[in-house]
C-alpha cells in the first residue's frame, strides 16, 4: 500500500518502544490517494463536498433551493 501511495510512513508514536523486533513505523492515509463526492438532496436543500482519504473536507457547497408549490 504505500508503494501504491495509498499509505504513507509518519513519525512512530511517543509509546516506549519494547526494544525487540523491528523498530515501530507509524503509518498514515495519503490524503492525496483518493477523494469522495458526496451530494445531500433534500426538499429545499442541496450540499455537496469534496472529502480527501484522510477525510478532510477540501471544498463544499450548500444551498437554498426553491419549491414549487
Amino acid at each position: 500500500l504505500i508503494q501504491e501511495g495509498i499509505l504513507a510512513e509518519s513519525k512512530a508514536s511517543e509509546t516506549v518502544s519494547l526494544k525487540r523486533g523491528r523498530p515501530q513505523v507509524g503509518l498514515s492515509l495519503n490524503p492525496q490517494a483518493a477523494a469522495v463526492l458526496t451530494v445531500v438532496l433534500s426538499l429545499n436543500f442541496l450540499s455537496v463536498a469534496v472529502i480527501d482519504y484522510a477525510g478532510k473536507v477540501v471544498a463544499e457547497e450548500q444551498r437554498r433551493l426553491d419549491t414549487l408549490t
